[in-house]
């Protein structure tokens, strides 16, 4: 079904496509559905579904690039309010790192920083790259108490795991501790 509705919004025919996009899939397929519905929409100018669908496609992601591209839709008294009630939602739960993310480039550094001191335990949780990525994006901001939780949890497990391959980049992070 994916692969059908692909052809028929690549050769321009994207009502043929929504009929197919409006029927109900099986639930593994309905981030691909949502995608698919996001790009028929735009092609047929439906600014009301493209608005739930792209608030759907938020919801289920919970990234940045899904929120800007959420925003990109609203009318601009909406994104205010849009803004506040996806810093509030960023706050109150979901994957930490994609939390922090998404309040960091909100600018909001100083709740970013607050979330993770408050949530430093779902820390050792997270895949080593995404911590990583964290403790460099705090450590440039200069949110020092943020950074040195995210190179403290990334030192802990490395030495827990005993990675000797591993221990070189160990150092480096307590030095930075």
């Amino acid at each position: 079904m994916k692969s059908v509705c692909k052809k028929y919004l690549h050769y321009e025919q994207p009502a043929t496509a929504m009929r197919y996009l409006n029927q109900a899939w099986e639930d593994r397929f309905e981030h691909d559905r949502l995608e698919l519905l996001d790009k028929g929409c735009l092609k047929t100018g439906d600014r009301k579904q493209l608005n739930e669908i792209r608030f759907r496609l938020f919801q289920s992601e919970q990234s940045y690039t899904s929120f800007t591209r959420y925003l990109e839709v609203l009318d601009e008294d909406e994104k205010e309010k849009a803004c506040g009630s996806a810093i509030k939602q960023s706050e109150q739960g979901g994957n930490i790192v994609l939390s922090a993310d998404q309040l960091f480039n909100l600018g909001q550094m100083e709740r970013a920083q607050a979330l993770i001191l408050a949530r430093h335990q779902d820390l050792a949780e997270c895949f080593y790259d995404s911590l990583l990525r964290l403790a460099k994006m705090f450590e440039k901001a200069d949110c020092k108490l943020a950074a040195t939780v995210c190179y403290r949890t990334l030192l802990l497990e490395i030495l827990a795991e005993a990675r000797s391959k591993a221990y070189g980049h160990g150092a480096q992070y307590y030095k930075k501790l």
